[in-house]
């Protein structure tokens, strides 16, 4: 039904959010910057913080700095690297160009106005400037 796909895509919404903010959200931050109300975010952190795909980080006295991606996120990230057929194909690819150019080549493909970087294979060269 369309209301579960709603609640997938805030849920994936909330896990990207999260690693791109490179540090912990609050519940405020994370609301405004995904137009979220509070408390149907707070529904789906629970939901993500029960299956570990979020955590809240403490402080050094046990406040809470925010919420941050849990270990099962990064267990799939690391899973879909490690495991992927599409970037061991491209590796392959990139080993050749390595060898043929001597240089470190890297495959990106573009999100947007943002480059990612999907795989690199380093030279063996040295550096020549």
């Amino acid at each position: 039904p369309p209301a579960d796909d709603a609640r997938v895509l805030r849920a994936l919404a909330v896990l990207e959010a999260l690693a791109s903010a490179g540090q912990p959200s609050t519940l405020s931050q994370l609301a405004a910057r995904l137009h979220i109300p509070k408390a149907t975010l707070l529904r789906l952190i629970e939901s993500l913080e029960t299956r570990g795909y979020v955590i809240h980080m403490p402080d050094s006295r046990g406040h809470d700095r925010g919420i941050a991606l849990g270990p099962r996120a990064a267990q799939l990230a690391l899973a879909t690297l490690s495991n992927n057929a599409f970037t061991r194909g491209c590796r392959t690819v990139l080993r050749t160009l390595v060898d043929v150019l001597g240089e470190t080549c890297n495959l990106t493909a573009l999100d947007g106005d943002t480059v990612l970087y999907v795989e690199r294979v380093e030279t063996t060269e040295p550096l020549r400037l």
